[in-house]
């Protein structure tokens, strides 16, 4: 996050995720790292897991609705030794998304 910018994303906890977005999980994620956190945008548009894998580097799942409303997978984020700096870069990456999440809607 950028100084004094309010986050995009808010951590919640796992059962919350997982009544929104936990299906559209790969299940091969599983068997290569570990969930730590969750996050989702205010309005609950965009969801996201902080994920740490073997070689102990954290990044993000995102995930957000389609137009029937069904969570997907959209991205995944870069890789970080930290997880200030990977929380820090998921909620850039989330500003992205939820700025595109609009975009197809409005003509709908």
């Amino acid at each position: 996050m950028s100084e004094g910018a309010a986050p995009v994303l808010r951590e919640v906890s796992k059962a919350r995720f997982d009544a929104f977005a936990g299906y559209a999980r790969k299940p091969e994620v599983a068997l290569l790292a570990r969930e730590v956190a969750w996050f989702e945008s205010r309005a609950s548009e965009v969801f996201a897991a902080l994920i740490v894998d073997r070689d102990r580097e954290f990044s993000s799942i995102i995930f957000a609705a389609d137009l029937e409303g069904r969570f997907r997978w959209v991205t995944q984020s870069d890789y970080f030794g930290a997880i200030p700096e990977a929380i820090e870069a998921l909620d850039r990456l989330a500003a992205q998304i939820l700025a595109d999440v609009g975009a197809p809607r409005a003509g709908r």
